[in-house]
């Protein structure tokens, strides 16, 4: 076992912090564990090159255990990344965590937290550029107070327990390049203000209660590389100025209600190797000219009210 060595003399509040969160975590079973006198010198821990405070915590994967520290790290008021993934830490967060308003990354995904995410988060951190707390046991609602985030660029809440509808106004992330919210419970419409952003590049949304139609709106995401909006309760038609999404690489809308045809302006698609749009009301035929995708490696469409397949086809 590594004992955590004390400094001589006088030690520093952030230190005798840190080995509260060493103590509270299981430090003494982590994968890589934590020894020295210099704190700035223990796995994970990276400390500003001036004034010595705690910036980041990175320990991904690293077997800790316990309820999630939020008591110890709220004191740790200069922290800027949290990088706690692929643990096994449990609890619950709270507007204790609102005093890092330095906060930059906050991953804590793949853990068994529980509770609901705080809004006060949402006027404190306003730094913040990664939120990652998917894979755990999150419940309720998506707080409208997020949207303060102008900085965002990724914002996964993917596979927890989550509920009521989208934040319309979340459309003030004009700075999102990932938006994964898939496997929930979250229902309404998908807002068509979210068109607003540019950088968009992944989307998902898929396995939770959506309805309303597919908003013409989000053609403006020239950036887009993935589109999944699969099992949910989606209505209408294909837009087609989703033409406009040139870098796609997969597209499936699989499991919802969409009727009319199938755009032949999508074999604007170069670069798609997948596309599912089985199980919904299609009509139609397959347009010939998808036969532009030439990097297509897994393809499934499904014609009619009872959602007999077309086509099924995977090509190497």
């Amino acid at each position: 076992m590594v004992v955590l060595q004390t400094c001589v003399g006088a030690q520093s509040t952030q230190q005798l912090l840190l080995q509260r969160f060493n103590e509270s975590t299981g430090g003494a079973s982590w994968y890589t564990t934590w020894s020295g006198s210099d704190m700035c010198s223990w796995y994970g821990v990276t400390c500003s090159s001036g004034t010595r405070d705690v910036i980041e915590l990175s320990l991904a994967s690293n077997n800790l255990r316990g309820g999630f520290p939020v008591g110890i790290l709220q004191n740790l008021t200069s922290l800027e990344t949290v990088r706690f993934g692929g643990n096994h830490l449990t609890g619950s967060l709270s507007a204790g965590l609102s005093a890092l308003t330095s906060m930059k990354s906050f991953d804590i995904s793949f853990n068994s937290i529980a509770g609901t995410l705080p809004p006060e988060l949402g006027s404190s951190w306003l730094a913040l550029v990664l939120f990652k707390v998917n894979n755990n046991q999150l419940r309720g609602g998506l707080p409208a107070s997020y949207s303060n985030w102008t900085s965002l660029s990724e914002f996964s809440v993917w596979s927890n327990y989550l509920s009521g509808s989208l934040p319309a106004s979340y459309s003030s992330w004009s700075s999102l390049q990932t938006f994964a919210c898939q496997d929930n419970g979250l229902s309404g419409t998908l807002h068509t203000s979210y068109g607003q952003g540019t950088k968009l590049q992944p989307f998902g949304v898929s396995r939770n209660q959506f309805n309303g139609t597919l908003p013409s709106e989000f053609g403006r995401w020239v950036n887009l590389n993935y589109f999944d909006v699969s099992t949910n309760s989606l209505t209408g038609v294909l837009p087609e100025n989703y033409q406009q999404w040139v870098g796609l690489t997969q597209f499936i809308a699989a499991w919802n209600s969409i009727s009319g045809t199938l755009p032949a302006v999508y074999s604007a698609w170069s670069q798609l190797s997948v596309f599912y749009m089985s199980i919904n009301r299609l009509s139609g035929t397959l347009p010939s000219v998808y036969s532009n995708w030439t990097l297509l490696t897994t393809q499934a469409t499904a014609v009619g009210h009872h959602c007999k397949p077309l086509r099924a086809r995977t090509t190497a």
